[in-house]
Parts: C-alpha cells; sequence; structure tokens
C-alpha cells in the first residue's frame, strides 16, 4: 500500500539546476528542516525522519524527484508538497508533478485525507483476506518474522481479531491514528507519539547505545512521547516501556519491552541472500563482506558466484578445498547446501570458537565466518548458519 509522489523541472522554462547550487540549497535547507542529505554524482536521498526519504536525481540540468508514502500518512504527503514548493523557489524553477492524489494541484486535505483513509481500508481488508502477514513494511535491509495470527506494521504487530473488528465494526478512522505516524495536517499529539512508536517498535534494539547515533534515536524517541504528552496529557503512551528506555540509555538494567529488533529478524544480503539474527546485531560491509556483530558473537557473509568454467564444481569439491578443522558440517534444504568446519580457537588473547563454511545454490555461494565466545552459543551458530538462504 502506497502512494507515490513524483515531480520533475518543467524543461519548457529553460533554467538548469546544476550540481553545486542544488547542494548549496540543500545545505541551506538542511539546516532549517533538519533533514540529513546523502548525495552521490548524481542522486541525492533527503532523510526528514527514519526512513522518511525523498529522493532527488539530476539529469543534465534537469531535476526529477520522488518519495515513496505508505505508513507516513497525509500530513507528509502535505509537508513534502510544501518543501517541494520551497526547494522550486529556492532554485528558481518550475516541478511539474505527477501526485495520484492530486493534492499537490488542489492543496485539498480533506480530500487528501479521504483518499489516504479508503486506500487504508481496501488494504486492509485484502491482507485480511488474503492472511498476508505484512500490513506494511518498507525497510529494504531487515523484516520481522511473521508470527501467528498478527499483521506486521511498523507502529506495533496487530492481532487478528483486533484487525477483524476493525474491518467489521468500519474503525477506519480510529485504526488510522494508529497506523499512519503523521496522520493529520499539522505535528500534533499524534504525530510525536507515533514518531516516537515508531522508533520504539522498529528502530529500537532494546540495549545499551552502543554509538552516538543509537543515543540519538533515543533522546529522538523520548523527545517525541514528552511532546506528545504536553500536547495531550491524557494520550495514551507506553509509559513503563518508556520508562525502561530511560533506565537502559542510563545504563541500568530493565524490564525489555516490546520492539521488532528485540525478536530474531531476517537481515537480506546483496545477492538475494538472507540470515536470520537476533535484532540487536549492528550491520556494516567490509567491501564484498557483510558483517554482523553483536557482544560476543560475529557473524560474516560473503557472497560468490562461481565463474563459469568451475560450475560443474560440487559442495564436496569445495568443502575438501577448505582445511579441515574440528568437527565437519552438513546440511541440505531442497536445493541449498551446506558444508562447514567447527572449531575451538585457543587464542592466548582471546580464546573463541569458530564456524567457517560455505553455502551453496545453483552457481552462487556464501562463504561464512561465524565466531563466538561461549560454548554454550554454539547451537546458536549452527542455527544461524542453517539459516542462511537465498531466493530463487
Amino acid at each position: 500500500m502506497e502512494l507515490v509522489l513524483y515531480f520533475k523541472t518543467d524543461v519548457r522554462r529553460k533554467k538548469e539546476v546544476r550540481r553545486k547550487g542544488l547542494l548549496k540549497v540543500l545545505n541551506a535547507l538542511a539546516k532549517e528542516y533538519d533533514f540529513r542529505i546523502y548525495p552521490n554524482e548524481t542522486v541525492f536521498a533527503l532523510e526528514f525522519f527514519p526512513s522518511a526519504y525523498l529522493y532527488l536525481e539530476l539529469l543534465e540540468g534537469n531535476l526529477n524527484g520522488s518519495a515513496i508514502i505508505a505508513t507516513w500518512g497525509p500530513g507528509y504527503h502535505k509537508f513534502l508538497c510544501e518543501f517541494i514548493d520551497v526547494l522550486a523557489k529556492r532554485l528558481k524553477v518550475s516541478f511539474l508533478a505527477d501526485d495520484e492524489s492530486k493534492y499537490f494541484e488542489t492543496r485539498d486535505f480533506g480530500k487528501l485525507t479521504a483518499i489516504y483513509l479508503q486506500k487504508l481500508e481496501n488494504h486492509l481488508k485484502a491482507c485480511y483476506e488474503e492472511k498476508n502477514p505484512f500490513l506494511v513494511w518498507e525497510n529494504p535491509d531487515w523484516y520481522p518474522l511473521p508470527l501467528p495470527n498478527t499483521f506486521i506494521a511498523p507502529l506495533k504487530r496487530w492481532d487478528v481479531e483486533e484487525v477483524r473488528t476493525v474491518i467489521e465494526n468500519r474503525f477506519f478512522n480510529k485504526f488510522a491514528l494508529n497506523f499512519y505516524i503523521w496522520p493529520h495536517a499539522e505535528k500534533d499529539e499524534y504525530f510525536f507519539r507515533n514518531l516516537g512508536l515508531y522508533l520504539l517498535r522498529t528502530e529500537f534494539p532494546w540495549v545499551e547505545p552502543r554509538f552516538s547515533e543509537e543515543e540519538s534515536m533515543i533522546i529522538l524517541m523520548l523527545e517525541c512521547f514528552q511532546k506528545a504528552r504536553e500536547l495531550n496529557p491524557v494520550i495514551e503512551l507506553p509509559d513503563a516501556e518508556i520508562e525502561a528506555v530511560k533506565m537502559i540509555l542510563s545504563g541500568e538494567e530493565a524490564a525489555i519491552g516490546q520492539g521488532y529488533r528485540n525478536e530474531t529478524i531476517v537481515y537480506r544480503i546483496s545477492g538475494d541472500w538472507s540470515v536470520k539474527l537476533p535484532g540487536e546485531f549492528i550491520r556494516r560491509q567490509e567491501e564484498d563482506t557483510t558483517v554482523f556483530w553483536s557482544d560476543q558473537r560475529i557473524v560474516r557473509i560473503g557472497d560468490v558466484e562461481i565463474p563459469q568454467e568451475m560450475r560443474d564444481i560440487s559442495i564436496e569439491e569445495i568443502d575438501d578445498a577448505q582445511e579441515a578443522r574440528g568437527e565437519k558440517v552438513y546440511y541440505e534444504a531442497g536445493d541449498l547446501e551446506y558444508r562447514g568446519n567447527l572449531f575451538y580457537v585457543p587464542d592466548e588473547e582471546i580464546p573463541y570458537y569458530c564456524l567457517d563454511g560455505v553455502v551453496k545454490r545453483g552457481n552462487y555461494l556464501a562463504l561464512v565466518v561465524i565466531t563466538w565466545l561461549e560454548e554454550e552459543d554454539t547451537d546458536w551458530a549452527l542455527n544461524t548458519f542453517t539459516s542462511i538462504i537465498k531466493k530463487q
């Protein structure tokens, strides 16, 4: 379920946009609107809120833009249109927009809200009838594991009975307040509460912050909840979890609350590979290898395509080419083949356990190295290894 907003410079105006001038304008606007800019040579991603992006592409002096609006809602749609107006004015250009809702032309927020409600109603009914566990999920890097009789959305995991009640009683207006992050025209108590809930349920790993970005995210979350309470003293907030977050931020132990990142989630990896890991793991890229780490456990996965001249090679031949150490690991699931060596490394400084293996599907390999410190995590390492799959 989504609405997409497209726009481009009106080439009839003969005004070209230059990269240097565009960056200057964007940097100035970033200070006013508090967004991040991720630029490359021709594409600029503007992140207004976590995972809320506006993409700009500069091609031969013309500027094209797009934004996918799903759970962010009609308030964000309105905000983007107003931002595009400001951008056009600063660049001294005109934009032609392709807006399915027609809001860019009409600026009728009542009609815009009605469109979002109708889309939500249609989508909710379809997911319920088709038993689709994902009401919506936009993060390209990972997704939660579906649970029986539940529906996944960024602000919460909905029970099937809750959704049935909404549909049967046509409580779509109330549902929208708990589904769209920005349901109204202004940044009211629902905006701040829902942005806080988004960070709590989808971004917060329920561990003490490990770097400055995590700490900033937690502070923003708490500020959102505080602002929501200031705007509406009786608005319902997850007060017990908010107190737990404050304790974790200060380094104290606290009860773990609800959130996708305190569950096992599925991380997508290049080459259409994926792996199941606890959501608290931190991800980074080291050239062609994706690295996940958390406390005493590290997982490294590299994607390799078998060269044309070697495609007759079997998993056994690949396994035999590896140094034989420790205990052999064998596993198969359909056309996925797993081979590895599990062994202990008595390092003088930090002794550790290691699973060095390979996963093969067709002409593709995942080269895997998993290391951990405690013997009791061996089953976790084996389960992680066999959770690595490649889409067909």
